[in-house]
C-alpha cells in the first residue's frame, strides 16, 4: 500500500463514515476478498481496486437513493390524495414522533455493530463477530420493545384519535429499529448491495399497498390514518423478514462457524461508543422533525399536512447536491490526506457550480409557481402551502450554494465540528419554531427551518475555510497566491 493510500485509509478510519472504513479494513486482509475479479483482468489497469469498488458502491448508492426518493414521493402523493389534508397531517405527525423514538430505540448501536463487524472479520476475531451480532440484536430489541410499551401506556393519557394513532404506531417501533440494525449488520459483513434491499422492498411494498387502495377507492377520505399505519407496518414487517434473512445468511456463511465459539462481548465499550452516535443522530432527527412536531402541537393536523408537502417538494432542490456528494466523498479524503488542496478546491468549485446551475431553474419554479404545482400534484387543498414552499426553496437553494460543507469536514476528520454545527442548528431551529409558529403558522415554520439551515451552513462554511483552507461555495476558488504556490509545491512533493 502506497503512502497516499495509507494516508487515505487513516483519514477515513478516523472519520465517522463507517461505510468507507469497512471497505478499507477489508482491503487490509486481501484485495481478492472484496474483489474476486481483481486478478482476472476485468478491471482497467489504470483503476485501483479501492477506487473501482468505491465507484461501484457509489453508483449503487446513488441509484438506490433515486429509487427511494421516487418511491417516497409517490407514497406521499398517494397518502395526501387518499387521506386528505387533515388525515395526511395526522399521519405525518405520528410518523414524526416514531422517527424520533426510533432513533432512541436504535441506541446508536447500528454504526457500532457495523464497525465492530468490519474490524473483527478483517482480524478474524470470530468470537467478537458473534458477540457483536448477538449483543446488537438483543439490546435494540429490548430497548425498542420497552419504548413501545411506554408509548402504549402514555397513549391512555392522550384523548381521541391521536391516542389511538400513537397506540397503533407503537408496534412499528421495534420493527423499524430491528430493520435498521439488520442493514448495519449486512454492511459490517461487506454486503453493500444487500444492505439496501430491505429498505427498497419496504418502500415498494408500501407504495404497492397504497396503489391497491387507490384502485379500489380513488377518493379523498377513502383511507383513514390508522389504516395507513397498518399498511406501513405490514410493509415494514416484510422488509424486516428479508433483512433478518439476509443478515442470517451473511452471518451463517462465515468460516468460523465450523467450530462453535463462545461469543466475546465488549458491552461496556460498545455502549460507550454508541452514546455519542445516539446523541448526534438524535439531534439530527430533532432538527429534521422539529417543525412537523411543533406544528402538530401548536397548530393542528391540517397545518402539518400542508407543510409536509411543501418540505417534500423543497427537498428536491438539494437532491442533486446529495447525489454529487456520493462519488466525491472518497476523493475529498484522498486529496486532503495527500496534500492536494488545489485539486480538492478545483473539484469542489466546479462541481458545486454545475449543481447550482442545475437546481436553479427548479427553485425558480417552486418559488413563483408553487401553488399551482402543489394543487396539481397533491390536490387543491394544498395550494395554501405555496408561500411555505417558496421560503423553503430559497433556504434549500442557499444550502446548495454553500457547497458540500458537511461532507468536506467529515471526510477530512473534522466530524466534531459538524456535531457542534448540528447542535447549534437544532437549538436555533427549535427556538425559532417556538416563536414563529404561533405568529405565522406554516410560514413561520418555514422561516424557522430556513434560518436554522442557513446559519448551520454559514457556520460550516467558515469552519471549512478556517480548518481546510477550502472555499466550498459557488463564489470561487481563488486562494491567495502564496498559499496556492505552497499547496502546489506540496502536491508535487507528495505525488
Amino acid at each position: 500500500m502506497s503512502k497516499a493510500q495509507r494516508g487515505w485509509r487513516d483519514t477515513i478510519l478516523e472519520s465517522c463514515n463507517l461505510h468507507l472504513a469497512q471497505w478499507d479494513v477489508q482491503l487490509s486482509v486481501s484485495p481478492s476478498d472484496v474483489f474476486p475479479f481483481h486478478d482476472s483482468g476485468l478491471l482497467p489497469r489504470t483503476m485501483t481496486p479501492i477506487r473501482s469498488y468505491i465507484l461501484r458502491g457509489a453508483s449503487w448508492s446513488a441509484a438506490v437513493q433515486v429509487l427511494n426518493t421516487a418511491l417516497s414521493f409517490a407514497a406521499s402523493v398517494l397518502l395526501a390524495r387518499l387521506l386528505g389534508v387533515t388525515g395526511y397531517g395526522a399521519y405525518q405527525y405520528t410518523m414524526g414522533w416514531i422517527a424520533l423514538l426510533g432513533t432512541l430505540a436504535g441506541f446508536g448501536l447500528g454504526r457500532v455493530v457495523e464497525r465492530e463487524l468490519a474490524v473483527a472479520v478483517a482480524k478474524q476475531e470470530w468470537a467478537r463477530v458473534k458477540g457483536a451480532v448477538r449483543f446488537g440484536y438483543l439490546v435494540v430489541a429490548l430497548v425498542s420493545v420497552a419504548l413501545a410499551v411506554i408509548l402504549l401506556v402514555l397513549t391512555t393519557l392522550i384523548p381521541g384519535e391521536k391516542g389511538a394513532l400513537f397506540a397503533t404506531a407503537a408496534f412499528l417501533l421495534p420493527i423499524q429499529a430491528l430493520l435498521g440494525l439488520s442493514g448495519a449488520v449486512l454492511l459490517g459483513f461487506k454486503r453493500v448491495v444487500q444492505s439496501s434491499l430491505p429498505n427498497v422492498l419496504h418502500m415498494c411494498a408500501f407504495v404497492a399497498l397504497l396503489v391497491v387502495v387507490w384502485l379500489v377507492a380513488p377518493t379523498e377520505g377513502s383511507l383513514e390514518p390508522d389504516t395507513a399505519l397498518y399498511l406501513q407496518m405490514a410493509a415494514a414487517g416484510v422488509a424486516l423478514a428479508l433483512g433478518i434473512a439476509l443478515a442470517s445468511i451473511a452471518y451463517g456463511v462465515q468460516p468460523e462457524w465450523k467450530h462453535p465459539l463462545e461469543p466475546d462481548y465488549a458491552a461496556t465499550s460498545w455502549l460507550k461508543a454508541g452514546l455519542p452516535l445516539l446523541l448526534i443522530s438524535g439531534m439530527l432527527t430533532i432538527n429534521n422533525q422539529a417543525d412537523i412536531l411543533m406544528l402538530g402541537a401548536l397548530v393542528n393536523d391540517e397545518a402539518v399536512g400542508m407543510y409536509h408537502t411543501a418540505t417534500r417538494m423543497a427537498n428536491f432542490i438539494a437532491f442533486a447536491l446529495g447525489a454529487m456528494i456520493v462519488p466525491m466523498r472518497p476523493l475529498m479524503s484522498e486529496f486532503n490526506s495527500t496534500g492536494q488542496q488545489v485539486r480538492l478546491q478545483r473539484m469542489v468549485t466546479k462541481s458545486i457550480r454545475a449543481v447550482f446551475l442545475l437546481t436553479l431553474p427548479l427553485a425558480v419554479v417552486f418559488i413563483f409557481f408553487g401553488g399551482p404545482l402543489l394543487g396539481w400534484i397533491y390536490g387543491d387543498a394544498f395550494r395554501e402551502a405555496a408561500s411555505a414552499l417558496a421560503l423553503l426553496s430559497i433556504a434549500q437553494l442557499l444550502n446548495v450554494a454553500t457547497g458540500p460543507v458537511q461532507a468536506l469536514l467529515v471526510m477530512c476528520s473534522h466530524e466534531k465540528t459538524v456535531a457542534w454545527g448540528v447542535a447549534l442548528s437544532t437549538f436555533v431551529n427549535v427556538s425559532l419554531n417556538s416563536i414563529l409558529i404561533p405568529l405565522a403558522g406554516i410560514d413561520g415554520a418555514a422561516m424557522a427551518t430556513g434560518l436554522s439551515l442557513a446559519i448551520w451552513n454559514l457556520v460550516l462554511v467558515r469552519e471549512t475555510e478556517r480548518q481546510l483552507g477550502i472555499r466550498p461555495t459557488i463564489f470561487g476558488h481563488r486562494l491567495s497566491l502564496n498559499r496556492r504556490a505552497g499547496l502546489a509545491a506540496n502536491e508535487t512533493a507528495t505525488r
